[in-house]
């Protein structure tokens, strides 16, 4: 029958990679499972800058852009960014910065 996980090997695999990634990314980083949807969003941001065999060692960004993917920005999952640089983080309270 259509739209079974047999008739979707390719995409079933992708999300089987992708959940597993996320899985890996909320452990690593110890945050609870309401983050999940970050970690899935990450996954999926990251996996689309890897190579592979399949697609010719190229990665989807540069098969679409011919641009080699910018890494500049990628910091550690769950990392809290501080304050902008020049602004001093105040002692009494915690820092407001978002999740990664």
């Amino acid at each position: 029958p259509p739209y079974t996980p047999q008739l979707n090997a390719q995409i079933e695999s992708m999300w089987c990679t992708t959940f597993a990634t996320a899985r890996v990314l909320l452990a690593a980083a110890s945050l609870p499972p309401s983050l999940h949807p970050f970690a899935m969003q990450t996954a999926r941001w990251i996996e689309n800058r890897l190579p592979k065999p399949t697609r010719g060692n190229q990665t989807p960004v540069f098969m679409l852009s011919k641009a080699l993917p910018d890494l500049s920005h990628l910091y550690t999952f769950g990392w809290v960014e501080g304050p902008p640089a020049g602004r001093a983080r105040a002692a009494s309270r915690p820092c407001a910065g978002q999740v990664c």
